[in-house]
Parts: C-alpha cells; sequence; structure tokens
C-alpha cells in the first residue's frame, strides 16, 4: 500500500514537470513572435545563422497566425528578414507555400501600400545598397537623375579644359588640374550609367498596383 501510494506521488511529479516545460515553450513561442513582429525575425535568426529555408517556414507560420488572426498591417506591410538584404512579405509565394492549408485567411492589403513603402523607405535602400524584396532589387529614385546630373558635370568640365588648351601660352599645372577634373567626372557618369543598368526600383513603386 505505501510502495503504491509511492509511485502515484512520482507520477504525480512527473506530470506536473511535464505540464510545466509544456507552460514554458508555450512562452517561448509567444516571445519569439512577438520579438519578430516587432523587429523582425532575422532578429533572433540571423543570431544562430538559420538557413533560409528553415527561416522561411518561422516566417510563413507567424505569417499564418497574422492572417488567421486579421493583423492587416502585421500581414500586409510587414517586411520579413529573410538574410542580410533580403526581405519578404507575407504574400510572397514561397511564404504562402509554407501555409497550412486547413486555415482561411482573408486579408485584404489593397489599403496597406502606404505602409509598405514607409517600411521599404525604413531600410534606406540607395543605389550601392540594394535590397531584395520578394525577390525584386529595390534602391533609390536618383539613378535617372544621377545620369544627367553626372553628364552636365563632365560638359562643364571638357569646356574648361578646352579653354585652358586654348589660351596663348597655356599653364601646364591648369591643363593638369583640368584634365583630372574631366577624368573625375567621366567616372562619375560611367558609374551612374552602370547603376541606373541595374534596373532595381524604388520603394515608391511598392504603391503602384501589380502589373
Amino acid at each position: 500500500m505505501q510502495r503504491e501510494s509511492v509511485l502515484n506521488r512520482k507520477g504525480q511529479e512527473g506530470l506536473t514537470l511535464t505540464t510545466l516545460l509544456l507552460i514554458v515553450l508555450g512562452v517561448v513561442v509567444v516571445v519569439v513572435l512577438i520579438i519578430g513582429f516587432t523587429k523582425g525575425f532575422g532578429f533572433i535568426f540571423d543570431k544562430f545563422d538559420a538557413a533560409p529555408g528553415s527561416q522561411l517556414q518561422t516566417i510563413a507560420k507567424a505569417c499564418e497566425i497574422a492572417g488567421e488572426q486579421s493583423l492587416v498591417l502585421d500581414y500586409c506591410a510587414r517586411l520579413n528578414k529573410v538574410k542580410s538584404g533580403e526581405y519578404v512579405t507575407c504574400t510572397y509565394p514561397s511564404v504562402m507555400a509554407g501555409f497550412d492549408p486547413k486555415v482561411t485567411i482573408d486579408v485584404d492589403c489593397k489599403n496597406t501600400k502606404d505602409a509598405l513603402v514607409a517600411a521599404c523607405k525604413e531600410l534606406k535602400p540607395t543605389s550601392k545598397n540594394i535590397i531584395k524584396i520578394d525577390g525584386k532589387p529595390y534602391g533609390d529614385v536618383s539613378t535617372v537623375e544621377a545620369v544627367t546630373v553626372a553628364q552636365a558635370k563632365l560638359t562643364v568640365a571638357e569646356k574648361a579644359l578646352a579653354d585652358a588648351k586654348a589660351k596663348s601660352q597655356p599653364v601646364p599645372a591648369d591643363v593638369t588640374k583640368a584634365q583630372d577634373a574631366v577624368d573625375i567626372a567621366q567616372k562619375e557618369l560611367n558609374d551612374a550609367k552602370a547603376t541606373a543598368d541595374k534596373g532595381f526600383s524604388s520603394c515608391d513603386s511598392l504603391n503602384k498596383p501589380a502589373s
């Protein structure tokens, strides 16, 4: 009888420990989801060098919860970090492929485009710091303008060089200085053209209807 009582007590202790572990695990999951939604899942998983595949699966689960709970901004306008320089939205096909088919998601993202543009701009993409969102490259909006400005600077520099050479008694130092200015302007123009050829979009283009 006494032995049976001891066994019952051990069983109760084991059940209590299991319940406690489940509670702790549940709290950890909730904390991870909260941090993921507030700071991005890259904030957590970049520290452990998580593989992109497992990161996408984690993002998919979080997006599934956001969609199921109709958290519109979290579902439509959050940029989830996969790895350095690469982000995905919950509506990206690779993310949606990880959703549970039994879960119904009915979220309208039509009125969240401005929030998505703002999220993109917060990452401060530029022509030298291009980011990818849903597989597409994004930078700043000044590429065409940069080519125009660089071309104008080159024209001015070339005229200054021609004027320096055209003097009846050209000053070698002035000609050298003018030539250096032309070389610098030419390099800036080449860089501007190379940047424009990368074919990236601006954050503002995220507000345009899909073609």
